[in-house]
């Protein structure tokens, strides 16, 4: 007798950026990806092109499908059959589970066919500040997209309906970054779940090159590091002003960016114009390193800082309590709660935060203690990895 091979369950993960782009929903969808694969899922990613062309359309043996929505603005004609063309794959897709990541044009385009596309869908939110007003210096001073963005954001009423999981990263609920955890709860949605995002343990064992020695940092400077591309939203001019205002002795400030553009030349310009009298330490400006030079950045940094102003998780913060290095973070999204740092509202209170970091190694030795604990118990891979197989469990058995 011939047994009848167990089915195995497969899903799309729908999300406009992937890697090898470098940023944090690329990171945690590639993640949620990997989650699957493990699990024994047959994956396929709908995306769109990548910054730096793919090598190949397979992805750990999950096949990606590319859209290029965003690419063909000016040539309305070959957009609209790029849209169909998404909207068809998305129709006679045989998929178990679909999670969207995010809110950008895979779910958007999405939202007139779910109540036909008999796949379970779950939406991995990664922030939503859809009342958070923009100003720009023409009329009406960005008003319009607020008011167009605030309308759009109660559509969601109609269609949340139609979303089996709803997964946030934090509880935290608010008008700002987590403005869409506050309209689940409002409405009561049944799917409502919560996913922090996680990291890898760190692998002490590894001896990778000096990162120090490559950059010529002396092995007794202080140094605080900064991960993240290089635009307005990261906002490292901020870290700047604050790290030249903390002026401490033998101190190394170390940006580390994708590549350099518009904004690095504008904040090592800002940088530049502060008089020489003014300044104590160095800032170090790096882009297209490898992720093992940033591995080796971090395990080599006493300190990390992030300047950004719009947040919701980031995994850079969970990636350097992973490390075991204290944090200091402008408040944004959920980072005042999350453990072993300094969330900061200005400059000043940033260089404040820096002097008293690098002057006391006790205070140092606590923050890095707790992250550590929290990345291992809160923020891992593995903890995150057992909510999303035990969520997707409860999706398949519902039937």
């Amino acid at each position: 007798m011939v047994r009848d091979r167990p089915h195995q369950p497969s899903a799309l993960v729908a999300t406009f950026t992937f890697p090898p782009d470098l940023n944090g929903v690329a990171k945690a969808s590639s993640t949620c990806a990997r989650i699957l694969l493990d699990a024994g899922w047959k994956v396929e990613i709908a995306t769109a092109p990548a910054k730096t062309n793919r090598k190949e359309m397979r992805w750990r043996g999950a096949r990606v499908h590319e859209f290029d929505v965003e690419g063909t603005q000016d040539d309305q004609q070959r957009r609209d059959a790029i849209i169909a063309g998404y909207r068809d794959f998305l129709r006679n897709g045989l998929w178990d589970v679909i999670i969207f990541e995010g809110y950008g044009w895979p779910l958007q385009l999405a939202v007139p066919l779910l109540p036909k596309i008999k796949a379970k869908k779950v939406l991995v939110s990664h922030g939503y500040a859809a009342l958070r007003w923009f100003w720009v210096r023409k009329f009406p001073f960005g008003l319009g997209q607020w008011a167009r963005s605030t309308l759009k954001s109660f559509s969601m009423l109609r269609w949340a309906r139609y979303i089996n999981r709803w997964v946030f990263l934090s509880h935290q609920c608010d008008f700002d970054a987590f403005f869409d955890h506050t309209l689940a709860r409002f409405i009561r949605h049944p799917g409502i779940r919560v996913i922090p995002n996680g990291v890898e343990p760190v692998d002490y064992t590894q001896t990778p090159r000096s990162f120090r020695s490559a950059h010529h940092i002396p092995e007794d400077a202080f140094v605080f590091l900064c991960v993240a591309y290089y635009s307005q939203g990261k906002d490292q001019g901020f870290a700047v002003k604050a790290f030249r205002k903390a002026n401490i002795p033998a101190s190394v400030l170390v940006f580390i960016g994708t590549e350099f553009n518009e904004w690095s030349r504008k904040f090592q310009k800002m940088d530049d114009d502060i008089p020489a009298t003014s300044k104590c330490g160095r800032i170090v400006w790096l882009d297209k390193q490898t992720r093992e030079d940033t591995l080796s950045a971090f395990r080599e940094s006493d300190a990390f800082v992030l300047s950004s102003k719009l947040e919701t998780q980031p995994i850079s913060i969970l990636e350097s309590m992973s490390f075991a290095k204290p944090w200091i973070g402008r408040k944004a999204g959920c980072i005042a709660s999350l453990p072993a740092g300094v969330c900061v509202t200005s400059q000043l209170s940033m260089a404040k935060a820096m002097s008293k970091i690098a002057s006391n190694p006790d205070l140092r030795s606590k923050s890095s203690q707790e992250g550590l604990q929290a990345a291992s118990e809160v923020y891992s891979l593995r903890k995150n990895a057992a909510s999303y197989n035990e969520m997707l469990a409860e999706i398949l058995a519902a039937g």
